[in-house]
């Protein structure tokens, strides 16, 4: 539970079953490739292989051929369901725990804004395959002050 709200719009939490969640409610400049403002898909598919390439980087895990998009919604006070693309992957906790990282997004440039979530948990807690999918349909998002 967060007790205020982050500075620069990312959020890091931790619950008892050992998994770690990060959120991220930000500004995005397009990516390369994204000028057409009107397409929140291909943004989103953009800023997801960012996010992969990202943890392949760091951890040394390969993304060939794992991304890959299955909707999710997330409630917007006052507004339709944003729907996220997700996909799951290898990945270690904070604490160094060899796991499983579910990572759902949408970038939508005609905001300029972008919304994610990424959940690592130990693949014990993992294994129930909508463990993920349960904690995301918990979450909202923050209208604009």
């Amino acid at each position: 539970m967060l007790d205020e709200l982050p500075a620069e719009g990312i959020s890091f939490l931790s619950n008892a079953n050992g998994c770690d969640m990060t959120l991220e409610q930000a500004f995005m400049e397009s990516l390369e490739g994204d000028e057409d403002l009107t397409s929140d898909a291909t943004a989103t598919l953009s800023y997801m292989t960012v996010l992969l390439d990202y943890f392949a980087e760091l951890e040394g895990v390969g993304t060939d051929g794992i991304a890959g998009t299955v909707p999710l919604g997330i409630d917007v006070p006052g507004a339709p369901t944003l729907e996220l693309a997700t996909t799951t992957l290898p990945g270690l906790t904070l604490d160094g725990q060899e796991g499983v990282r579910f990572v759902a997004t949408r970038a939508m440039p005609a905001s300029g804004g972008v919304v994610s979530t990424i959940i690592t948990c130990p693949s014990a807690v993992a294994a129930d395959p909508a463990y993920f999918e349960q904690v995301v349909e918990g979450l909202f998002i923050l209208p604009t002050p």
